[in-house]
């Protein structure tokens, strides 16, 4: 293993050649070693010093000397890497632009979130227990606020369905897309609805995309499709291979960069400096790549390649680690999930309150609604009657009986009157969907999610199944699908024996 004081002095030899200007950007790299960093700050020149007051591996002993400078004041705030006992002496200053800034920070003590209003919802270090109060509230959110937590990557897929909504505008839809933890329904719905393709080119990279929608775009032969598709990181190494055959520098550099792929060596050498560079950004490169790359003819990634060797020698070299910072990481977590656990459990009860309450509600409307239809003969040719459908709000533990096995069945006496209910918002996750009329309800069916996948001998409408759901082994003896029109996301040897007519674009039309 190389000596660190002859890879420090490789490295200020290169960047020693460089312009002020490129030396800066070199400086900026996250992965810049601290050591290179102490080594430049001492040439005091003040460009120098602005830069490397952002990057989150400088020292702290330099951060506290950039602190007491005015011009490099407020990134020091806001670098992660900013002594702790700065931000904490910060708390009692009661001033809006140093919370601003503070609040910027991935390192902020999360009481400051607590403390006070105008809190920053989209940053990550946002305690989950703030992000519960303002998704529990969810109808009072403004389009902004949505964005903002929508963004948020510490919302976990329950939050996020919380604050959900099918009318959302572009910038809130943009959020959901680009968010990791977003759920494959919710990428789904937005994916049907959209017409951007930005939006969709988003929704594509999220590694939660369903795994449809990625069969359907690799059919595209859109580049745009496949750069993006490439840059999934749940995509198969298969997949990554086949499109790595695709003669596209864009493409090939996501392909090399994406830490899903294990297959990097022959990339690494590529004809292409970018496709080179996006294996050395790989985060599985291994090290013997790292040290094939630097002595690179691209000198980019010759000093990169430094850089990351420089930065494994000085870590495999270090065995003592910080006990203090790790207990007092530790005791936040403990304390944050405490929080969370009990915001979590006075909006249950809160909710249970509510839910009674619609429960009383919704009766008093069914036997209005009874009372009603039994004075018609024809109900459901009776235009009055037709408008009361999706009118009644309804909650799962009202509609349901559980069963022992985990399965959720429809009250018989709710079957005949289905189509009142508003089921927008009701799940049909292990839902007993068998020998049920589902037309002219807005219940939303995914065939994969039902009690044993089981659809037999039930009708269906338009607002019942959409396009993209897979009927890969679901069971369809006796389904009545003649009052809709169904695009199966499936291949259709699957589904050959159960759809009576394939004409679809995507898959069958099931008539």
């Amino acid at each position: 293993m190389d000596n660190l004081e002859s890879i420090l002095l490789n490295i200020k030899n290169k960047l020693d050649r460089l312009s002020k200007d490129s030396l800066i950007m070199y400086l900026s790299l996250d992965y810049c070693p601290s050591d290179v960093i102490k080594e430049y700050y001492n040439k005091n020149d003040s460009d120098i010093k602005l830069c490397i007051s952002m990057n989150k591996n400088t020292p702290q002993d330099i951060l506290k000397e950039l602190y007491e400078d005015k011009i490099t004041k407020y990134n020091v705030i806001e670098n992660e890497n900013c002594p702790r006992e700065i931000l904490n002496l910060l708390i009692s200053t009661n001033d809006k632009l140093i919370y601003s800034h503070m609040m910027n920070n991935k390192k902020c003590p999360k009481k400051l979130f607590r403390m006070i209003k105008e809190v920053n919802l989209a940053n990550e270090i946002c305690p989950k227990d703030v992000l519960l109060k303002y998704s529990s509230n969810a109808d009072n959110l403004t389009m902004k606020e949505i964005s903002d937590i929508a963004s948020n990557v510490n919302m976990t897929d329950e939050l996020l369905n919380m604050i959900y909504r099918s009318k959302l505008g572009y910038t809130a839809r943009y959020s959901f897309a680009k968010n990791i933890n977003c759920s494959e329904d919710i990428l789904g719905k937005i994916y049907e609805k959209n017409n951007a393709f930005d939006l969709k080119l988003e929704i594509i990279k999220n590694p939660h995309c369903p795994q449809t929608i990625i069969i359907n775009e690799l059919r595209s032969n859109n580049i745009d499709e496949y750069r993006a598709i490439a840059s999934n990181i749940n995509i198969p190494q298969g997949v990554l291979d086949k499109l790595s055959m695709i003669e596209d520098e864009e493409l090939l550099f996501n392909i090399a960069s994406n830490k899903r792929n294990k297959n990097i060596v022959l990339l690494s050498n590529s004809i292409s400096s970018k496709v080179r560079k996006g294996v050395l950004e790989n985060e599985s490169v291994t090290i013997d790549i790292i040290q094939s790359m630097i002595n690179d003819i691209d000198e980019d990634i010759s000093i990169c390649a430094l850089f990351k060797y420089y930065n494994y020698v000085k870590n495999s070299l270090e065995t003592l680690e910080d006990d203090n910072l790790e207990n007092e990481r530790r005791e936040e977590r403990k304390e944050e999930n405490n929080n969370y656990d009990l915001e979590l459990e006075r909006i249950n009860d809160v909710n249970d309150k509510l839910r009674e309450e619609q429960n009383k509600e919704t009766m008093i409307m069914i036997k209005d609604l009874q009372q009603v239809i039994s004075h018609i003969k024809n109900p459901d040719e009776n235009f009055t009657i037709r408008r009361l459908h999706h009118t009644i709000p309804i909650n799962e533990d009202f509609l349901f009986d559980v069963n022992p096995d985990g399965s959720k069945a429809i009250k018989k006496e709710f079957i005949s009157i289905l189509k009142y209910f508003d089921l927008s918002n009701i799940s049909c996750n292990n839902m007993i969907a068998t020998d049920i009329d589902f037309r002219f309800t807005n219940l939303d069916i995914d065939p994969q999610k039902v009690f044993k996948k089981d659809l037999s001998y039930s009708r269906f409408g338009d607002n019942n199944i959409h396009k993209f759901r897979s009927f890969n082994g679901v069971n369809m003896t006796g389904c009545d699908f003649s009052e809709t029109r169904l695009s199966v996301g499936t291949s259709e040897k699957e589904n050959s024996e159960r759809l009576k007519e394939a004409a679809s674009e995507q898959g069958a039309d099931v008539k």
